[in-house]
């Protein structure tokens, strides 16, 4: 079986401005809405030869935004918090 926390799967993006689109994908094969540390890999990958310092993605909670601190370090955010218990999804 595959091992894994969240699978990050790129598409073509539908905003201009956007440079991906992100399917995130749990183990159970349910969709996440950010994964941090994933966003921040893709942002590397995408960004590594390139000399921008900013990139967004479409994902299936919002639009995520990373930024570049430097060669290997990046910051972002996983996109404005769920108010209430009912908004977290508890499987």
């Amino acid at each position: 079986g595959l091992h894994y926390d969240q699978l990050m799967v790129l598409h073509d993006a539908a905003a201009a401005d956007a440079a991906a689109s992100m399917k995130i994908f749990n183990i159970d094969g349910s969709l996440s809405g950010a994964c941090g540390n994933g966003t921040r890999c893709v942002a590397w990958e995408l960004l590594r030869d390139s000399a921008e310092r900013r990139i967004k993605l479409e994902a299936h909670g919002g639009p995520l935004h990373v930024t570049r601190d430097n060669k290997w370090s990046f910051t972002g955010g996983m996109g404005a918090p769920k108010p209430g218990v009912r908004a977290i999804p508890l499987a």
